[in-house]
């Protein structure tokens, strides 16, 4: 298979490394760097860079016993994580609808990627004012309510990362010192759920809670966002216990086996600059 031309914007690297790959899919079958230059029209020394390169990142795995390659486990690892966001908003919207209905307030679906939130699904609220939110939107995983449920739940070594830096202040409300950021996550993960105050944008709260997968991690995170007026810590606590039911019937769809029993919910803090407090514009 020889190389398409490269359009003017197009990386020739990285056209090369997509090449290599479809290649694996054609063949399915261990290749060779000889092997590859020629099948995809490329120099035995670009080819060698490339593959290298893709091995590095474990894209490529190299066996030892005749130094061939063959695509690695960091691709099984992407494809996984596509197909549980597919599923995950499939198996969420119907509960998500649900949630709009009874609360009228914008709801969003979110996932964890390099330390942020990104969100994937989003049903707005017909008779309130939208929300500068969109599918595919980042956020700070530090000071949204959605990323914070997902954030509290990762490797220690990732949420230390996190609060390296930088952090910062999108409001006089954000919590940005460390220890504050430690303790917030802490009584997230015990608690099951986050609450924010106007800490992402002045004026917007929100409320969060996580979905686990049929390993027990969490994949997604669901919240719920509305104007400070309304979406106060009296009517969070009122949301709470649907928020975790719906939350917890996404996460039984996806095959999480160990739902956690919804029985005393701790009340919400109120919006003092304290732990998790804060907003959330998308959250």
């Amino acid at each position: 298979m020889k190389r398409a031309e490269a359009g003017g914007a197009s990386a020739p690297a990285v056209a090369g490394a997509i090449h290599i790959l479809d290649q694996f899919l054609i063949s399915n079958q261990p290749m060779g760097i000889t092997e590859l230059s020629r099948h995809v029209g490329l120099s035995k020394a670009t080819a060698f860079r490339i593959v290298h390169t893709l091995a590095d990142a474990e894209i490529l795995e190299c066996d030892p016993t005749h130094g061939k390659y063959r695509l690695g486990r960091k691709l099984l690892q992407l494809g996984s994580a596509v197909l549980a966001r597919l599923d995950v908003a499939d198996i969420a919207m119907p509960h998500l609808e649900v949630l709009m209905r009874r609360f009228q307030e914008e709801i969003h679906l979110g996932v964890f990627v390099q330390g942020e939130v990104v969100y994937i699904s989003k049903v707005e609220a017909i008779r309130v004012q939208r929300m500068d939110s969109r599918v595919g939107l980042r956020a700070p995983a530090y000071c949204t309510s959605i990323g914070r449920v997902l954030l509290a739940y990762q490797p220690e070594v990732v949420i230390e990362d996190v609060i390296a830096g930088p952090i910062l202040s999108y409001t006089p409300r954000t919590v940005t010192d460390p220890d504050g950021l430690r303790t917030i996550l802490r009584n997230v993960a015990a608690n099951g759920y986050a609450a924010t105050y106007e800490e992402f944008e002045i004026g917007l709260n929100s409320v969060g809670a996580p979905i686990f997968g049929p390993q027990g991690s969490v994949i997604a995170g669901v919240s719920i966002s509305g104007p400070a007026h309304r979406l106060n810590s009296a009517k969070v606590n009122q949301i709470l216990p649907e928020l975790l039911e719906a939350t917890a019937a996404v996460s039984a769809e996806l095959g999480y086996n160990a739902v956690r029993a919804i029985r005393s919910i701790p009340a919400a803090p109120s919006p003092t600059r304290a732990p998790d407090s804060g907003q959330t514009r998308r959250v």
